[in-house]
């Protein structure tokens, strides 16, 4: 382990800024790798993460799950048998659930579709001993101009995001009211400076690939990022507050043990410039109330959701793709089942023979045609994003397609063989 780091620069301020870490996991159910693939690891995950907050010994007080329930139900069905660990580590303020059901991607979703899913989302988290309350959306696309409104409808009135902020998000100093569509109701705001895992793997610059729950780490590199940070908050976000909210993980990155000696070691390091704290979001949005009620006047956005143009090409290219491949797999569908009618009718009695000879050959080369057509479609419209979401039912059509063009070929080859 390294000895010495960076000098921190002097700060102008009289007071230092607080630091509040925040421990957390951003889940995707299924990305480059299948669901059952990512659930081997959720249960690897969930298992060392238990154990890391249910031990006195490890100093480690709280975790973020995410801002989804699902991933809840995912592992318990695996290993219901840790349903009350769980259960009791929410009701003691030491696991974070929801607030949402899964994490929705709001531009290709209807409104029911959002309010529904932080209803469930609410439903499920009481079960386990209480809802996180924060309106947390780290990862979508952009974020709809009446988002405010229905987070408010659910009793949420802050709103934690990542994606969607433009370059004006710095006039702003990153933390703004967002006034929803109806031009009534509002949450606070809050960007994310720079990102969700702004301080994922910690200690682990020069060593990506290691296991994050290992016990070596370098103090120089984690003290040199920490000193990148503060300096972008001047630099690039204009930042404001005397708080920020800095996040410990990332996508499917396990829990970090080392988590607290390196809060400890950065607040000797700069000492006089940040004080990192453990906490969970709620701290960070405690504060940043406090702050907003009594020392400043926080700037106001209306009438608009956040989306930035790179967000808008994306979310247009996916929504694209899953229209036209969604028309073309519904006409395969619907030729596969003229086709089923065809063989089913004749048996209840119905006369086909106002039909033309071969069609139901016709019919079935059709259905199969066209699924295969749709997963074409999306492959070819999907924008190169990283993001399969819009996809998920590719692998269904491709076993559709190849079950429609079966049944056309034993249709055409039952025919010969007749003839």
């Amino acid at each position: 382990m390294a000895q010495s780091a960076p000098t921190p620069e002097s700060s102008e301020k009289t007071s230092p800024l607080i630091g509040y870490v925040t421990p957390h996991v951003h889940w995707d159910r299924a990305w480059y790798l299948p669901f059952q693939q990512y659930r081997y690891r959720l249960i690897e995950f969930v298992d060392e993460l238990l154990e890391l907050l249910e031990d006195p010994e490890s100093n480690y007080p709280s975790f973020e799950f995410d801002g989804q329930t699902v991933v809840l139900e995912d592992y318990l069905e695996v290993k219901p048998e840790n349903r009350s660990r769980i259960e009791k580590l929410v009701k003691a303020g030491k696991l974070g659930v929801g607030p949402w059901y899964v994490l929705p991607d709001e531009f290709i979703v209807g409104g029911e579709a959002l309010v529904r899913n932080l209803q469930f989302g609410h439903r499920i988290a009481e079960q386990f001993g209480g809802r996180s309350d924060i309106g947390y959306v780290p990862d979508p696309f952009g974020h709809v101009a009446q988002l405010p409104a229905i987070l408010r409808g659910v009793g949420l009135d802050t709103f934690l995001f990542t994606r969607g902020a433009g370059k004006w998000v710095a006039d702003a100093g990153c933390v703004f009211e967002w006034v929803a569509g109806d031009g009534k109701t509002s949450v606070t705001a809050v960007k994310q400076t720079p990102d969700y895992p702004c301080l994922m793997a910690w200690g682990f610059e020069e060593r990506q690939l290691d296991a994050k729950n290992s016990s070596t780490v370098n103090v120089d590199t984690a003290m040199g990022r920490l000193q990148r940070l503060i300096d972008g908050l001047d630099e690039t976000y204009n930042w404001a507050p005397p708080v920020v909210q800095l996040g410990n993980g990332s996508d499917h990155t396990m829990p970090q043990p080392t988590l607290p000696m390196l809060i400890e070691a950065a607040n000797q390091h700069f000492a006089g410039v940040i004080e990192l704290r453990h906490a969970r979001f709620g701290d960070f949005f405690a504060a940043i109330k406090q702050w907003a009620e009594n020392d400043a006047c926080i700037k106001t956005m209306e009438n608009a959701g956040l989306t930035t143009d790179e967000d808008c090409e994306d979310l247009s290219d996916v929504i694209s793709a899953g229209t036209w491949g969604g028309i073309i797999l519904w006409m395969g569908i619907l030729s596969c089942l003229a086709v089923i009618m065809m063989f089913i009718l004749p048996k209840f009695g119905v006369d086909l023979e106002v039909l033309p000879d071969n069609v139901d050959m016709g019919m079935s080369w059709a259905g199969g045609i066209l699924t295969g057509l749709a997963v074409l479609a999306w492959y070819v419209l999907l924008p190169d994003s990283g993001d399969a979401s819009a996809g998920m039912s590719v692998w269904l059509t491709i076993i559709g397609s190849v079950m429609g063009v079966g049944a056309a070929a034993v249709t055409t080859f039952v025919a010969a063989d007749e003839s």
